[in-house]
Parts: structure tokens; C-alpha cells; sequence
């Protein structure tokens, strides 16, 4: 839902991407100095640009002076949602779940102090609960002016479920 609604605002995801996710091949499984190159080349490119990856958290100490340039939205969901869902996936106790999810976090905020000045936390249940919030203090984020137009894409955009093709 997030990385969406940030193509929505006009973020650039660029071109080898995962049409549902959004996750860059490119990046996707990267660290270390072999991110560091593809990040740099990056930098380069006009206009605002974005990746997801959602496992960048395990070794972003690798390249904090490459990422220092970056932005990052953080999202949190409910740990026992985030835990049942690995229960589904993998079959295991629910307890291993939490246990897995709990760890995740605790990795996200260590990467969240060291980049806190550049960050934005994002609840993804309070931002389905107020998406007009969410939708807001996204674009001020980005450093995007919301036109009405493009609001109204972005709330309709947003609602739970599975992930969906951008409209």
C-alpha cells in the first residue's frame, strides 16, 4: 500500500521492479558494496526515485554512508497480524511467529535511530484507519503538492486486503 501510494505521488521505482510488490530486482537480495554501486548509479537519475526492500534492515550497517543520502519511510504493522502471516506462509506455531516478528522490529529501529532524520514511521493500520492523514504527511514527506486529483487516486488507492495492480 505504501510504496503505491509513493508511485502515485510520482515516485520512480524504475523499470525492473515487481509489478505487484514493487520490490527492485535490482536491489532485491544486495548489500554491502554491491548496493552501494547500484545506489550511487541511482542517484543520478532525474527526478525523485524510490526502492522497496524490505530486508535492508539485516544490512544496512554495510552501507550508512551511502544510505545517509537517502530517505526512508518505516512501516509498522501490528506484530500479531505480521505474526499470524508467517504462521500461514511457513506453518509453524504462532509463537515462532511473533518471535520472528519481534526481531524484524528490533532490527527496523536500530535502523530507524541511525537514519532518523531522514525517516517517516508509518502505522499501516492508523494510516487505513485516517488515510487523509496518512495521504498528507506522506506527500509532505516526499516533498510533493497534492493537487485534488491526485489525492483523490491516492485514497481510493488505499484499503486492506491483498496487494493490488497500480491503477
Amino acid at each position: 500500500m505504501v510504496a503505491g501510494a509513493l508511485e502515485i505521488l510520482g515516485i520512480d521505482f524504475g523499470e525492473n521492479r515487481c509489478s505487484l510488490t514493487l520490490e527492485d530486482f535490482d536491489i532485491r537480495g544486495k548489500h554491502g558494496k554491491e548496493l552501494d554501486v547500484i545506489l550511487q548509479k541511482k542517484s543520478f537519475y532525474p527526478g525523485k526515485w524510490g526502492f522497496k526492500y524490505p530486508h535492508l534492515h539485516d544490512h544496512f550497517e554495510e552501507s550508512v554512508e551511502t544510505l545517509s543520502q537517502c530517505k526512508f519511510v518505516f512501516v509498522f504493522r501490528d506484530v500479531y497480524s505480521v505474526a499470524l502471516a508467517w504462521e500461514k506462509h511457513h506453518g509453524t506455531p504462532i509463537y515462532i511467529g511473533l518471535d520472528w516478528a519481534q526481531g524484524r522490529y528490533n532490527k527496523l529501529i536500530r535502523m530507524y535511530q541511525q537514519f532518523k532524520n531522514s525517516s517517516h514511521l508509518i502505522s499501516y493500520e492508523k494510516a487505513l484507519l485516517n488515510k487523509e492523514l496518512f495521504v498528507d504527511q506522506l506527500a509532505s514527506f516526499v516533498g510533493i503538492n497534492l493537487d485534488e486529483s491526485r489525492r483523490s487516486k491516492l485514497l481510493d488507492y488505499i484499503s486492506p486486503g491483498s496487494y493490488k495492480l497500480m491503477p
